[in-house]
């Protein structure tokens, strides 16, 4: 079974994201129309994009990757990629292999991160926003975003540490895009195994500024 690093996620996720940016931006206003409307369709959906791409972000990412991606909120993940050669026969994929929250605000990201970390699967991903357009201090603004939500991430690992086993191989992906700037995204990473924990690791920006 073909099981991503968090590092080979992070790899595609990156590249499709660009990939759709620079589609998107060809066209005057479309990026602006995509952030206020179309927000699921180009980063999540498998149907029903704007007309410039013909897939989501994580649908690309999948791809990239070589695995299906079922969308159906599966065990109510936002999403999971499965191994192409065990399609599912229920209503979700089994077994994982990546499973995957997507958050519009960091606010509600707490519960996305509990989600995650109750799910057996080889890796997690869980991706959400904070908006810096109005912060007087943006990179002081910025470092205390990414320190909560390390901070919550932490507690959280704790936590669950405590009441149940770890799966040591299994590995961690988080991924916050912060809005620098009307309709523009700088990506940050934050990837641990179990084994590791997140006591060590912080978020880290990486990409461009999209």
């Amino acid at each position: 079974m073909s099981r991503p690093t968090a590092k080979q996620f992070l790899d595609a996720f990156v590249c499709s994201f660009a990939e759709n940016f620079e589609l998107c931006k060809k066209d005057a206003g479309s990026w602006e129309r995509i952030w206020k409307w179309s927000w699921d369709p180009f980063m999540l959906w498998k149907t029903g994009q704007p007309d410039l791409i013909d897939a989501s972000v994580l649908a690309k990412t999948a791809d990239r990757l070589g695995l299906g991606y079922y969308e159906g909120q599966p065990f109510n993940l936002d999403g999971a990629f499965y191994d192409r050669d065990y399609p599912p026969k229920w209503k979700f994929p089994f077994p994982l292999v990546v499973a995957f929250e997507h958050e519009n605000h960091q606010r509600g990201f707490d519960d996305e991160i509990c989600k995650l970390l109750s799910v057996r699967c080889p890796l997690k991903v869980g991706i959400t926003y904070a908006d810096l357009r109005t912060e007087e201090n943006r990179p002081e603004e910025r470092r205390r975003v990414l320190q909560d939500l390390c901070k919550i991430i932490k507690e959280r690992f704790a936590q669950i540490s405590g009441l149940v086993g770890k799966e040591p191989a299994s590995e961690y992906l988080f991924l916050v895009g912060t809005e620098e700037a009307p309709y523009s995204l700088q990506w940050h990473a934050l990837s641990f195994s179990a084994s590791q924990g997140p006591n060590g690791p912080s978020f880290i920006p990486v990409g461009p500024l999209f």
